[in-house]
């Protein structure tokens, strides 16, 4: 564990480019392992912190690359027949996708989704007429009662004269 956390010390001071207290300099020279931990993490952290190694470029690469770019300019790239029509038949085919997607889309929504709506529709023009014989049942009811009534009470009288 005290070897773990002399680790720990080394590469904090390192990483905060300060140099290492007198006591972790007594812990590091009583120990084979952290001296040899210490070289290789400075060494590690040296070459991290300098300046990348740059590579040597041949001279010839930069030749051929020149002579690529000057006998590209020289002559334009020939374009079969068949695929200069491609950009003229791109945007046709896309607005015929997009209107017929729309077509459909359009179908699609009159059919289910307005049903709901055509039905309260309809209802609304039969309303009147519903509600007039479900308004007036209860009364023609009752006076179907009262004319019954009417009809017993004549033939009881009738039935009661002498």
């Amino acid at each position: 564990m005290m070897l773990w956390w002399a680790k720990y010390r080394i590469s904090t001071a390192l990483d905060g480019g300060k140099l290492f207290s007198s006591g972790l300099l007594r812990t590091i020279s009583r120990s084979r392992d952290l001296r040899q931990f210490a070289e290789r993490s400075a060494a590690v952290d040296a070459a991290l912190k300098g300046k990348p190694p740059r590579p040597e470029l041949p001279a010839f690469l930069h030749e051929g690359i020149m002579r690529a770019v000057e006998s590209s300019r020289a002559r334009p790239a020939a374009v079969a027949p068949a695929m200069r029509l491609v950009p003229w038949l791109a945007a046709p085919a896309l607005a015929l996708l997009v209107f017929g997607g729309a077509w459909w889309f359009r179908d699609r929504v009159r059919s289910s989704a307005l049903q709901p709506a055509t039905a309260a529709l309809n209802l609304g023009s039969r309303m009147p007429e519903r509600i007039a014989s479900s308004a007036v049942a209860p009364l023609s009811d009752e006076l179907q009662r009262l004319h019954r009534d009417f009809d017993n009470t004549k033939d009881f009288l009738l039935a009661s004269l002498p």
